[in-house]
């Protein structure tokens, strides 16, 4: 492993996800056209599309929160280490 956030910032797994995801969408759509119904194919892909943005979209959010609250975790931890190793002298 590369460093300690190495699972924040693989981006394979995340394109991976999203391929699984987006899947069975992709599918019934072109089964969709392939029945001549384009429409309803039009209508599905525009709300994958905007599921998959927000969907995107709350997963770099809650990235982002899991970093900083890494961050934060590990700035206590130092703080209480100094404190303690202040009261032992």
């Amino acid at each position: 492993m590369k460093n300690k956030n190495f699972l924040y910032n693989a981006k394979g797994p995340i394109a991976f996800f999203f391929i699984l995801i987006s899947l069975p969408w992709i599918i019934q759509i072109k089964s969709l056209i392939s029945a001549g119904k384009t429409g309803s194919a039009f209508e599905l892909s525009i709300f994958a599309f905007v599921f998959l943005v927000f969907l995107f979209w709350m997963q770099k959010w809650f990235k982002k929160m899991l970093i900083q609250y890494q961050n934060n975790l590990n700035i206590s931890m130092k703080k209480m280490k100094n404190y303690k190793g202040r009261n032992l002298k």
